[in-house]
């Protein structure tokens, strides 16, 4: 799995950049290796909730399962915000780069499909979880972890139509 995190690096925009090469290329993958994570283990969660919820004490267990689960979408989020800042320093040299092509407009939607997502997350960390363990916010964290993903696919679709457009 980590070397199949490469292969985008290896064939897209980070393989084109000059003289950071190795750095944009390693960058690049683990990027995609945090988003990965977070978006796969936020996707394996919310199949789970359901079978959880059934065993004996399931509401304790969703809650032991979410509490372990978030300290991995906090690390995995963080590691692919904190590359795709440093993949955009690659590609971009200006803030009219940003707002002026179209490969910095279409990074501009994909960031602000992530304020979503982030902002979900966020609400499920600070307001769900703590809650979690008797019945009832497991229906709210389904909801809101199924936006989370749909939305996360979204970013999928956006980063796909980012990576065939060419870098300013």
């Amino acid at each position: 799995a980590a070397a199949l995190c490469a292969v985008p690096a290896l064939s897209g925009h980070a393989a084109a950049v000059e003289g950071w090469r190795g750095a944009a290329i390693g960058i690049d993958a683990l990027h995609v290796a945090g988003a990965g994570a977070w978006l796969g283990t936020l996707a394996v969660l919310l199949a789970a909730i359901p079978v959880v919820l059934r065993g004996d004490d399931g509401h304790a267990a969703l809650a032991a399962l979410v509490n372990r689960f978030s300290p991995v979408a906090l690390t995995a989020g963080g590691l692919a915000g904190a590359t795709g800042v440093a993949n955009a320093l690659f590609h971009l040299r200006s803030l009219e780069q940003l707002t002026g092509t179209a490969y910095g407009q279409t990074l501009l939607w994909k960031l602000a499909l992530l304020v979503v997502v982030a902002g979900l997350g966020l609400y499920n960390w600070r307001r769900v979880r703590p809650r979690l363990g008797t019945p009832g916010p497991e229906r709210t964290l389904r909801r809101v972890a199924a936006v989370e993903v749909a939305v996360g696919v979204l970013v999928v679709a956006v980063t796909a139509a980012l990576v065939a457009l060419p870098t300013p």
